[in-house]
């Protein structure tokens, strides 16, 4: 893209634009949802929260996205252009599941699972355990070792 650099378009009036940004997984990429970002970067545009939707989460999702529309009307009312680069990568950075991993993935999965699961089943159990073992790795900077929790969770409740 011509004009896509550390200062971005090099129109200022586009660093105002708020986009909706629909992004959908399993698409057999294997890049992590965050990469689409440096679109929103490079145009200085601000994004909003993006909102990963799954075949487990999809009637919620339903009305998040309603909500999200709302906010994108009024966010799309004020021109709010970026001041800095700074300011930028702050806000690029700053957007909720953006620097998501695979294993930052699995963990929004299996969530999701365990939150539309039989509460009582012993299976849930099992794997809200595992879950927990994994988000207490990842709280202690041991994402690798959460790999195998965070996967037997999610496989728990998806096979």
């Amino acid at each position: 893209m011509t004009g896509c650099g550390p200062t971005g378009n090099k129109d200022p009036g586009s660093s105002t634009t708020v986009m909706p940004f629909l992004s959908c997984g399993g698409n057999g990429s294997n890049e992590p949802p965050g990469r689409s970002n440096s679109f929103f970067f490079c145009m200085g545009l601000r994004g909003i929260d993006p909102l990963p939707v799954s075949r487990f989460n999809f009637e919620k999702a339903l009305q998040e996205a309603h909500d999200l529309g709302k906010r994108l009307v009024a966010l799309s009312k004020e021109r709010r252009p970026f001041d800095t680069l700074r300011e930028r990568i702050a806000y690029q950075f700053g957007l909720r599941f953006m620097n998501y991993d695979m294993v930052d993935e699995i963990m929004l999965l299996a969530a999701q699972l365990i939150d539309i699961s039989d509460k009582k089943g012993p299976q849930t159990e099992k794997a809200r355990v595992e879950y927990e073992k994994a988000r207490k790795l990842i709280a202690q900077g041991r994402k690798a070792q959460s790999i195998e929790h965070a996967l037997a969770a999610y496989e728990m409740l998806y096979y």
